[in-house]
């Protein structure tokens, strides 16, 4: 039920290499609730069309990078713009076996030119006494620059740049056209400081087999998306203690406030019940959530796998701050009649609620409108808050009733004989109202 505020997760940034609308990109993304959990969804960038990005961030408190990594990809499919794993005739294979099968080889000049596959290759001059790594049946086929790009990347992370102090990519596919992809190509790698002919074990061990570790590395690279990463379970932890302490917080403050306001703590305490009441309603009925979200009948009420936020906690707080208001109308029509009556007793509480039923009932009422309305079409930005907000309404009004004050009747005497306004509780009910 955590979200990641609370709990640890995984963001995700990628760009597309069409703009798209977040709802198109949440559509893709929902289809795998397992592995991104509730996602939240942010369009990144500048806007490229009607409300469309190119750039989206996805938050999930999903902790498994490479899953939620996976899934997004996945996902995505056929839209993201990254660069898909290449594969080649011995890709993967060790040196000695590249070596043998005539993939790598050194640079060793005849009348002053080097072939592959009988073909000169016209830059190898340049590189006399280096290394030449011939890549056959590359698939997906790539363009020379694009494999130059992809071999630099792979040597930003690596600890053999020193090895390959200059790389040419040249194609040898016959074509002349340096802007379609080839499936044949052989990278020229040269370093005066490891020259085959001055030195084949320096050769060998310094330069062209960090070379051929880095260029399958980078050819064969699997598809990464622009940025990923983790939230650390300590920020987590630190929320949810912020949460909690707003929460208790909130709580003590309405306790002894209310304590203050009507001079006696069983007012207080009865209220506080009332609203701990709420809370741990609110907080079920998101568990019941993810119970029901899956079935017809969640589907039919438009439910989710709602999960705690920070938003959420606030919707919680905001169903205290009602609950509270709700009992407070309440419980200054019992001090009211209590002042004419001298004591609380069951009928005076029964009378006192009747006599603010109306008006409790119309501001529930026109409340739960609205909220409806922002439920079905606000959109999923506020869908878990509203929801909150409906429940937590529902559950306010009757606590309100049915819990709050009753409790003050813990420890009252009724005596015999006591007066109560029950017969005058439809006249002085309208005027209550309007007095409230």
């Amino acid at each position: 039920m955590l979200d990641v505020e609370f709990a640890s997760g995984t963001e995700v940034q990628f760009t597309t290499n069409t703009p798209m609308t977040d709802n198109e990109v949440r559509d893709r993304v929902s289809k795998f609730p397992e592995q991104v959990p509730q996602p939240q969804i942010v369009a990144v960038g500048e806007e490229s069309g009607a409300n469309k990005y190119k750039t989206f961030s996805v938050v999930t408190a999903n902790a498994d990078r490479k899953q939620v990594s996976d899934a997004i990809i996945n996902a995505m499919q056929g839209v993201l713009d990254i660069a898909v794993p290449s594969k080649f005739d011995q890709a993967g294979a060790s040196f000695d076996q590249a070596l043998k099968a005539g993939v790598i080889q050194p640079i060793v000049l005849t009348k002053n030119k080097f072939t592959v596959n009988g073909q000169d290759v016209p830059d190898a001059p340049q590189f006399a006494g280096g290394e030449a790594i011939v890549l056959k049946d590359i698939e997906p086929p790539l363009m020379p620059d694009e494999i130059y790009s992809r071999i630099n990347r792979a040597l930003l992370t690596s600890n053999d740049a020193e090895a390959m102090k200059v790389i040419k990519v040249n194609r040898i596919d016959g074509s002349t056209n340096p802007q379609t992809p080839t499936s044949a190509a052989v990278v020229l790698v040269g370093n005066h400081n490891f020259d085959y002919a001055k030195s084949p074990s320096d050769w060998r061990e310094k330069m062209a087999s960090p070379a051929w570790k880095v260029v399958n590395e980078g050819v064969g690279r699997p598809a990464n998306l622009q940025k990923v990463s983790n939230f650390d379970a300590q920020v987590a932890g630190d929320t949810q203690q912020a949460a909690i302490f707003a929460t208790l917080g909130s709580i003590i403050a309405i306790m002894i406030w209310i304590w203050l306001r009507f001079g006696d703590p069983k007012y207080g305490t009865a209220t506080v019940a009332a609203m701990i009441h709420d809370t741990i309603m609110v907080v079920g009925a998101i568990g019941l959530s993810h119970w029901l979200a899956e079935t017809a009948v969640g589907r039919g009420l438009g439910l989710e796998a709602f999960r705690l936020n920070m938003t959420i906690v606030a919707a919680i707080l905001t169903v205290m701050g009602y609950s509270m208001v709700d009992t407070i109308v309440v419980f200054d029509r019992i001090r009211e009649n209590r002042g004419k009556y001298g004591s609380v007793t069951r009928q005076l509480i029964n009378d006192s609620v009747n006599q603010t039923l109306s008006r409790t009932l119309l501001t529930a009422g026109t409340t739960l409108m609205t909220l409806f309305v922002m439920y079905v079409w606000g959109g999923p930005a506020i869908h878990g808050f509203t929801f909150i907000l409906l429940i937590g309404i529902l559950i306010g009004t009757y606590s309100s009733i049915a819990i709050a004050a009753p409790i003050l009747l813990i420890g009252e005497k009724e005596t015999a004989g006591q007066k109560s306004p029950k017969t005058s509780g439809a006249v002085s009910g309208a005027g209550a109202v309007q007095k409230v």
